[in-house]
């Protein structure tokens, strides 16, 4: 079984938000990796056939620091990861990664994917909604990198059959979520709803190792918490939530 960790932004300075991880905890995190025995892929390794000593590397939403910070840390460990990017984001201001910059990630051995056009969570989107969500960046990659785009990572982890039903009408191989847990290897074809563990400043390096080595407790408590969660989104609504959600995380504090 094969954990996979989600990152958002790195920092080098201490920073409120809390889905914003130091570059000291990243590195404390790799190494961690790698004293358990284990090896650092991105998602097209893991989908690829690679063992069980792997742990998936990803990072959600495009910043800036994906190369700036990120890149170099992977590289002093000999790891790989996947990058996915908001595409509405590319390029209109410093935080996020360009077109160029999503190049040199791709040159050094990164994986770089989707998260979205807009980060519009899906399962609020009409079907037309849904499909420019998509498209558009499949689109945009064609015409700016010339790859093609096969791993999609949900915005706020959000969806419903009907973006499973979509993604798998386009071609997307995996959907990467928010539900926690390890992932088995597997040689099937269609498209896999993957399992990730969602990294944050509150997550001490004991707890990590324990995602590492797959402990099922943790599992277990992860799932609970992850469903409370998921009720809670329902009954406050998706709008309200994330309100609640940003405050708590102290999202207006950066």
């Amino acid at each position: 079984m094969v954990p996979i960790l989600m990152y958002h932004e790195l920092s080098e300075v201490p920073v409120q938000y809390k889905y914003t991880i130091s570059v000291n905890t990243f590195k404390e995190h790799l190494s961690a990796i790698k004293d358990l025995g284990k090896q650092g892929i991105s998602i097209n390794k893991f989908i690829s056939g690679f063992n069980e000593q792997s742990v998936v590397i990803t990072f959600d939403d495009g910043y800036a620091t994906d190369l700036l910070l990120a890149l170099p840390i992977l590289k002093e460990y000999g790891y790989s990861a996947t990058f996915y990017v908001s595409t509405q984001n590319i390029g209109i201001s410093e935080k996020w990664l360009t077109w160029d910059m999503i190049r040199k990630l791709l040159e050094e051995g990164m994986d770089v994917q989707v998260h979205g056009h807009t980060h519009k969570f899906l399962d609020t989107c009409t079907s037309e909604q849904l499909l420019d969500e998509l498209r558009i960046p499949i689109k945009l990659f064609k015409e700016n990198i010339g790859n093609t785009i096969e791993h999609l990572s949900l915005p706020g982890g959000r969806f419903n059959q009907h973006t499973i039903e979509t993604a798998k009408k386009i071609g997307f191989k995996t959907i990467s979520t928010s539900i926690p847990g390890p992932n088995y290897i597997s040689t099937v074809n269609s498209l896999r709803i993957l399992k990730r563990y969602t990294l944050h400043q509150g997550i001490g390096i004991e707890e990590f190792v324990k995602i590492i080595q797959n402990d099922r407790y943790y599992v277990f408590i992860s799932n609970i918490k992850y469903l409370l969660k998921k009720y809670t989104k329902k009954i406050l609504g998706n709008n309200l939530y994330q309100k609640l959600w940003l405050k708590v995380m102290k999202y207006y504090d950066q």
